[in-house]
């Protein structure tokens, strides 16, 4: 399995549009969801995003906190 500290960042925009495909939002917004989960979790936004594109993380548009 890859180390998430060397995930690429580019992969952070496909967990992006993941999410903005997942929760029917705009891919800017679900960015700064991405951003904000980091920040909360006091995580690497590239650990956030590893999770969600091999589904560790998966986020239901009823169990979303507000960004």
């Amino acid at each position: 399995m890859m180390d998430p500290a060397l995930f690429p960042r580019g992969n952070v925009h496909i967990a992006a549009g993941m999410l903005a495909v997942r929760l029917q939002i705009s891919a800017v917004d679900a960015l700064a969801r991405l951003q904000a989960m980091a920040y909360a979790q006091h995580r690497r936004i590239t650990h956030i995003a590893h999770d969600i594109i091999i589904h560790h993380l998966t986020l239901d548009p009823d169990n979303t906190p507000d960004a």
